[in-house]
């Protein structure tokens, strides 16, 4: 069969199978838009090539010779959610503008005997959890922290950025530990470390730590080949770009490099004749390994729940049968992929010109591959074919706002010349605390984004499907147990949500400083009355849009908690909220099991017995098995006396017995808010003496699992 006609990446829904009416319309319209788009892209093809001697590991550019490694800058990235890889690409892109050969590896693919010849090397790493080197960089810690290590690297000049959160008490462990380590290995660090804070505003830290950072590195390169810079090059040659909107449209044509192809049936689409693509980006390698789950229970768990008011807290179990590849060990992480809702869907697909006699395209099925003759391999921002439904269901996160990077790109999209200006200006360095104080601290979603800054945008669809973020998979401990039931897996879940404040003071504060808010007067009177309301995208499609049946993509990740290996080992389970999750799974399998087991303990709280004490039945039943199951059961109350009671405050209630189980050799497991874990961590030094927790961390006694 023909293969169907495609367009550059500035094409949309261009569809020669498609023979109907609509079809027609459908083509005629996307044909309008594809014109449009390249007047304003200069009409050129989006073909991907390196960068200004940028390339993207591994394979992605030809061997260069040992000269031009030795200019080479080395740019790693270890990354949870994409947010690191995205820094360090952005770095590579900033060099490329700078003439600096540059070649930015996924930490995935680190080779120890290649890492340690580098002369050169940037270091964008993130600390999963607390302390913890992220999935793609757990080979690189296994070496940096091998005993067995006694490479000299004193020809390498390094740079490090980390990201964290400081609610977690080891804040950026992962760049810590690199710089010292490093610099052991006599590695000479040429500018201050990166400390990035996810707490609070990560962009604007990294954007401070390049301020330090590039022209130390421009300092160090010239210096290297004696040099010397006057301080009028070295500002000009560390200045950081990419501020100008019209100029980052070159790379924005290199981050959208595939065309969009749509048709009524994936018959339409000759798998024989598509071009071999290759590679998966960190943020959606998630989509090419995850595995499609049913949904087989869904019920909720508090005795006195308002959905409405986020107090919603849901027990969903999935059917693994039809997964054979895939298993789980109790108290795992079960990685579950959000959906958008349908109304945020529909209200993009209409704003992307999906709509009136365009609207059954929603439904049709559409394709990204190279164009015709490009040679260079490409990521895959999601599988394809699939109905543009689902791409804008599953796998585009339409809620939360971009970075600055990406809102860069789709603004390039923006035609009044006004309005443009106004985004470059809000957009820009110079204007970071603006954006900071009216956008972000806002919690301003990307409709709002639009609605405000981008009226006169006119997006082409295949682009903003590339360009948008990626749906990331969201992670729960298991709640059930895998010897109990091996192919069926449970999660607990609370919706996460909170007001937020109305943005009619937002709107003219913004006016106010010369920013072009381009709606109406009406227009913008409604969006600034609208109720505002965050509301974390997967605990809410798992709390209120669920259904029995429905297929969720899902992932199954080990966690740390992993019980004694002998079953006469007391332990401390301390659990506030869905925290319990990872000690139900315990304690079904302590029942499952039926033998005779050391002191257990499990310290619970919640903030009404009568409210919100969820799995109550099963608690009070596993309580009463004190032989196999449960010894101690205590729970917190925090509302239900006039002053708060929380489980750290049990805990030092109960000191005789914790101190006896801890006494024996027994292991404390702790799971909840990162605030619960340092208040339980503060309880049990008071009750066991200061630096009693490092004591049981060193013996591998405590496991925590903690968020923020």
């Amino acid at each position: 069969m023909e293969r169907p006609k495609q367009y550059s990446t500035a094409s949309a829904l261009a569809a020669t199978a498609v023979v109907t009416s609509i079809g027609v319309s459908l083509y005629l319209l996307w044909r309008r838009m594809r014109a449009a788009a390249n007047d304003r892209l200069g009409g050129e093809s989006s073909k991907l090539t390196a960068l200004n001697g940028v390339a993207e590991s591994p394979g992605a550019a030809s061997k260069s010779t040992e000269e031009d490694d030795a200019e080479r800058v080395y740019m790693y990235f270890g990354s949870q959610t994409g947010t690191a890889e995205s820094f360090a690409k952005e770095l590579g892109r900033l060099a490329g503008e700078k003439d600096i050969p540059t070649e930015v590896i996924d930490m995935e693919d680190f080779e120890a005997e290649r890492f340690v010849k580098h002369r050169w090397v940037v270091l964008v790493l993130a600390t999963y959890g607390e302390g913890d080197p992220t999935d793609n960089a757990v080979a690189f810690h296994k070496w940096l922290t091998s005993s067995e290590r006694d490479e000299c690297l004193d020809d390498m000049h390094l740079a490090i950025m980390g990201l964290g959160n400081r609610q977690y008490i080891n804040f950026n462990e992962m760049a810590k530990k690199a710089e010292k380590l490093l610099s052991k290995m006599q590695a000479h660090v040429i500018c201050k470390t990166g400390m990035g804070d996810d707490d609070q505003d990560i962009e604007s830290d990294f954007s401070a730590w390049q301020d330090l950072f590039w022209p130390a590195l421009i300092k160090a390169r010239a210096a290297d080949k004696g040099e010397e810079l006057n301080a009028a090059e070295l500002v000009r040659a560390a200045s950081k770009t990419l501020d100008d909107i019209h100029d980052h449209k070159d790379a924005w044509k290199k981050r959208a490099p595939l065309e969009l192809s749509i048709a009524p049936t994936t018959a339409e689409f000759d798998a024989t004749h598509q071009p071999q693509m290759t590679g998966v980006d960190l943020a959606s390698r998630f989509y090419f390994h995850s595995h499609e789950a049913t949904v087989v229970v869904d019920r909720e768990l508090r005795q006195q729940p308002d959905p409405e008011e986020g107090l919603s807290t849901h027990h969903v179990e999935v059917d693994i049968s039809g997964c054979p590849e895939l298993s789980y060990v109790t108290a795992d992480n079960l990685d579950i992929l959000p959906e958008n809702p349908p109304e945020l869907v529909q209200w993009f697909a209409e704003r992307l010109g999906v709509k009136g006699q365009h609207a059954a395209a929603l439904d049709y099925y559409i394709h990204l591959t190279p164009a015709a003759g490009d040679e260079d391999s490409h990521k895959r921002p999601f599988p394809t074919p699939c109905t543009l439904r689902d791409a804008l269901t599953r796998y585009c996160d339409l809620a939360a706002l971009p970075q600055k990077s990406a809102l860069k790109d789709l603004a390039c999209f923006v035609t009044d010349a006004n309005e443009l200006s106004s985004l470059e200006q809000l957009l820009s360095e110079h204007h970071k605390d603006d954006f900071k104080h009216l956008v972000k601290d806002l919690e301003m979603t990307l409709k709002e984004f639009v609605e405000l800054f981008m009226t006169s945008a006119k997006f082409d669809l295949g682009a903003f499907l590339q360009l948008v973020t990626r749906n990331r998979p969201r992670p729960y401990t298991i709640s059930s147990s895998s010897k109990e039931f091996s192919r069926c897996v449970s999660v607990t879940v609370s919706i996460v949500s909170h007001d937020l404040k109305p943005l009619t003071t937002t709107i003219m504060k913004l006016r106010e400083h010369g920013y072009a808010v381009s709606v109406s007067d009406d227009a913008a009177r409604e969006i600034g009355e609208r109720p505002r309301r965050f509301e974390g995208i997967c605990s809410t499609f798992l709390c209120r849009r669920l259904a029995k049946q429905h297929k969720l993509l899902v992932g199954v990740k080990p966690s740390t908690f992993r019980l004694p290996a002998e079953p006469s080992t007391p332990i401390i389970m301390v659990g506030a909220g869905t925290g319990i999750a990872p000690f139900r799974g315990f304690w079904r399998e302590f029942a499952y099991e039926n033998r005779p087991r050391g002191e257990t303990a499990l310290f619970f709280g919640c903030t009404h017995s009568q409210k919100d004490w969820v799995y109550r039945d099963e608690m009070e039943s596993a309580a009463a098995q004190r032989e196999t199951v449960l010894t101690h059961l205590v729970c917190a109350f925090s509302r239900e006396q006039t002053h708060k009671v929380y489980v750290q405050h049990k805990l030092k209630e109960e000191q005789g017995m914790v101190k006896t189980i801890l006494n024996n050799g027994g292991y404390v497991f702790v799971c909840g808010a990162t605030a619960m874990g340092r208040s339980v961590i503060d309880a049990l030094n008071n009750i066991m003496g200061e630096g009693f927790v490092d004591t049981l961390k060193h013996e591998h006694r405590w496991v925590e699992e903690l968020w923020s």
